[in-house]
Formats: structure tokens, sequence, C-alpha cells
């Protein structure tokens, strides 16, 4: 088995190379994106968010059903509200186009989860797409909910999550129906239990010179009004003020969500808080069948270092039979890891999983090997790295942007590798 600890679209291209090659995969995800349809949903119906599961969920979808995956990948137009609510209509009524290749069984399951997220945001078809809903309370107007660029994906798992009242069983039904493999699993990190929708879970940064952000989509990709989720992500972000020192869990009203506008340094308005693990992933971490743990390639704080610093899994880590333990190193800088060298990103790592002091494990405990995409070594000046550490460079390839990316099919081959010399006791 391998065991995945990464987010967001990282380790998106890899989990879809990785398939072809090896089923036993695991991946631990963290519930705090809250940028896009993620907010809006969080904003309505409270949390966890499920964005980063979506993401990971629709890469892993059997090569067999392809048109449900691209109804599940489907967004909304993002011109005009009112387009999107009557694109969104046309999907509940079953008459929209994307409903072809689709059979009958698998439509009416998507059809009732997706009217079961329509209730509990709008009322029951055909009433207007407006408040009331069940959290507006007593004589309320609860606001809007703006189905503009919605995923579709996301409306689903939401509507399977409210129905079962279980975000693991919402998982579960996603991956029956797109027939992912019955021994690949996507594992939220934690599960915030709270029975509390005014409020929801997130992350937040202390930076080096004291000042805290709140949210995730503000510490890695300040929403820019006036562009789609895709699009401020591949746009250049502004450097923080100071380096990210560490990263912390808060619970913050519904109401605080904004598209647009990032939580600034000087707010307080949240209380920390150390949400429960998962006890399905401490006890995955403790069984004897792991030939490698990944720490995979994406945002290292938002995307990695949030599931890391949940309470007992460092702990799990340490103590896991498992002695092969990768970091795979970014292939460029961004507004997270600006000006970081390969032995800063292994010690933020490190103090994550020791969660800034509660415990004292050394490098070893937690990294074995480290791999970096061939061409920015000299970068992130891995020649600084321990010498207890395996260092590997692996294939990549550099984009339009300049940017250097893992050569998936490699990294498959190297983590294979590794699987099977930690089996075979190498």
């Amino acid at each position: 088995m391998i065991v995945i600890f990464s987010g967001g679209s990282g380790m998106a291209s890899v989990a879809e190379a990785l398939k072809l090659q090896c089923t036993d995969v695991s991946y631990i995800l963290p519930v705090t994106d809250d940028g896009g349809s993620s907010a809006e949903i969080t904003k309505v119906l409270g949390g966890p968010s499920i964005g980063d599961i979506r993401n990971r969920l629709l890469r892993l979808v059997d090569p067999r059903h392809t048109s449900l995956q691209t109804l599940l990948r489907h967004r909304l137009p993002s011109s005009t509200s009112e387009a999107a609510e009557e694109e969104w209509l046309s999907l509940l009524s079953g008459q929209h186009p994307l409903w072809a290749g689709i059979p009958a069984p698998c439509r009416t399951v998507v059809q009732r989860f997706l009217t079961e997220f329509n209730v509990a945001v709008a009322g029951p078809v055909p009433t207007p797409l407006v408040g009331p809903h069940p959290d507006s309370g007593e004589g309320g107007q609860a606001e809007k909910f703006c189905f503009v660029n919605g995923s579709v994906g996301n409306f689903f798992l939401t509507g399977a999550r409210l129905y079962f009242n279980s975000l693991q069983a919402a998982i579960f039904m996603f991956a029956q129906l797109t027939a992912v493999p019955p021994d690949t699993k996507v594992i939220p990190v934690c599960c915030d239990q709270t029975r509390d929708s005014s409020t929801y879970i997130t992350i937040g940064v202390q930076l080096a010179n004291g000042d805290q952000i709140v949210g995730q989509n503000c510490i890695s990709h300040p929403t820019v009004a006036h562009m789609s989720t895709s699009e401020h992500k591949l746009a250049p972000q502004p450097q923080l003020p100071a380096p990210i020192d560490q990263l912390f869990y808060v619970r913050r009203k519904r109401s605080d969500i904004s598209l647009q506008s990032c939580c600034t340094s000087k707010q307080k308005d949240f209380t920390k808080m150390q949400p429960d693990p998962n006890p399905e992933v401490i006890q995955l971490l403790k069984t004897d069948s792991i030939g490698c743990i990944v720490f995979g390639v994406g945002s290292l704080y938002t995307s990695l270092i949030a599931s890391l610093v949940v309470k007992g899994v460092g702990e799990a880590i340490a103590t896991s039979p498992c002695t092969t333990k990768v970091l795979m190193l970014p292939g460029w800088t961004d507004r997270e890891t600006n000006s970081m060298a390969a032995c800063d990103i292994v010690e933020a790592v490190v103090r994550a999983l020791n969660r800034y002091g509660e415990l004292e494990n050394n490098v070893g405990a937690y990294i074995t090997h480290v791999v970096y995409p061939d061409g920015v070594g000299k970068q992130f000046e891995v020649q600084t790295l321990p010498p207890s550490l395996t260092v590997c460079p692996v294939g990549s390839h550099s984009g339009a942007t300049e940017r250097v990316s893992y050569d998936e099919t490699d990294v498959v081959a190297h983590l294979l590798r590794l699987k099977a010399g930690a089996k075979a006791g190498v």
C-alpha cells in the first residue's frame, strides 16, 4: 500500500498515472478548501469543505465512466447568475445534454443527491432559487445561494453528505458510482463533528513578523474579483509580507466567508482550535502493509501541512511500521515557499508533524527520502539536505510558464520501486 498526504491539484496528474499501475493507494486530504464553489457551499450550509476531495475523486474515475466524470467535473456558467441558475434547473430536470450516456440507474442516484442539495440551498424545485433555507432561522431570509461557476461534483458530494449525514458515506457513494477501485481510498484527515452549522473550520497561518492570515484561499491564492477560480490560481500572486512560521486551525462564523476580499492580518475574529483526527487515518497509519508514506507535491502549507498538524498524525507517522517516508519537493516556489530551500521545506514539515513543540521527533522519524524534479536541485539547494536522507531526482518537464513539473510516469515508477524495496526489506 502507498499512503499519500496532499490536497489541491498538485498531485492530480500523479494520481491519474498511479491508478494505472497500482490501486492499493490511500489519499489523505484536508477539508479546508474555501475558494470558489466550496466557499459558497460552506457559507450557506457549513462545512466540511469538499473541493479537494472532489478533485481527487474525479482523477480516480474508471475510464469506462467518462460520461459521468464529465457531468461531475462540469461547472455552471461564470457569466451571470441567471445563466448559472438556468443551466442548474436544466440539470435538475434531467433535460441537460450532459445526462446523455449515463445509465438510467446511475442517473437516478445522481439526480437524487443533486435534488437533495437544491432543497438544502433553495427549496424544492420549481420554487425560485432563493431563500429561506433550513438554516435561515425563525423568520429569517437566507442570503441567496450563488450558483455562478458552481461545481456539479461539489453539489453532488454535498447532497450525499446531507442525505447520509456523513462525509465518508458521500465519498463512498461517489467512488461506487464512478467505479473507483475498492482498494483505493480517499480519506478526509479530520471530521468536523459539530452540529453548529453557523460555524466552520478552516486554517490560518502565523507569519514570522507576527501577522496572521486566516483562510486557505487567502493564504495561497488571494481571490481576484474579476477572475475565475482556475484563472486566479494561475495568476502571479503577491508575496507574503513575511515567511510563514506555522499553521493552525480556527473555527469561524459562516458569515465571515467572502469571495471578494481576504482576511487581513489584523483581523482576530476567530477562535483557534484543534480538530479531531479522522480515526480511519490513525488506524491506517498503524497497519504493517504500507510500503511507503508520501508527502506529496502541492502548496506546502495549505495542501500538505494542513493535514500534518492535526493531532495524532505526527505520532502515527513516527511510530508507523512503514520505514520509507518520501517528501516530494515542489518544482517551483510560490507564495507559500518563496525563497525556501530544500532544508527549509524539510524543517517546515517536521515542525508541523511535531505540532510546533508538542513532540520532539527528529527528521528521520518522518522523512527518509527526498525526491525532486530534475532541473531544480540547484534552485532548492538540495546539497544542503541532511546526509541521513536519501535524495534522488526524478524526471521532469517544463511548460509554457517555465515552471518545472514532475514527469508523472517517472514519479510513479520511482514510488513503486520504493514500495517494492520496502516490501523486500531493502
